[in-house]
């Protein structure tokens, strides 16, 4: 199966095993969508064929995936959609110079480390893990074949 939109710039990946980020980025969705970018979990079959990371540090950080191949990850993927969503650039203007850079990078690794016990602290439950595999993008399901056959996975086809 190919990507659901072929104008998409990329994908941005999460924790999906993470009750706030299995929330929180799905809530973002259209959001994300306006600004070319898909979602699915950071466990979906075709992101680990397609990053050569272990487990353990693919899920350390949210990632951006462009249609480039390009990898984006951690407090510099959300400068990267702040930056690209008008009510988000007075923001980027703040978190890209020092000491705004320094206070956003460390709430950000602040978050990451402790997400999984803000998710337990609020009631936040993370999806079966066999909806993992089927994580849609505004309703259609996400691609979960390998990446490696022609046609299929969403950074080798997504236009833009």
């Amino acid at each position: 199966m190919g990507p659901p939109d072929d104008g998409l710039r990329g994908w941005l990946l999460y924790d999906g095993s993470c009750g706030m980020c299995a929330r929180v980025v799905p809530w973002w969705s259209p959001t994300l969508h306006r600004i070319g970018l898909g979602n699915a979990p950071l466990q979906a079959p075709w992101v680990a064929a397609r990053m050569s990371l272990r487990v353990d540090e693919l899920l350390e950080d949210v990632t951006i995936l462009l249609a480039d191949g390009a990898i984006i990850r951690g407090a510099h993927a959300y400068r990267w959609i702040l930056r690209r969503c008008w009510w988000g650039f007075p923001l980027w203007l703040v978190v890209v110079i020092p000491p705004g850079r320094w206070a956003f990078d460390l709430g950000y690794r602040c978050i990451a480390r402790h997400r999984h016990r803000v998710s337990q602290i609020c009631h936040l439950h993370p999806p079966d893990p066999r909806s993992l595999q089927s994580t849609s993008c505004h309703g259609v399901p996400a691609p979960t074949a390998s990446p490696s056959a022609p046609g299929d996975g969403p950074p080798s086809d997504i236009g833009g």
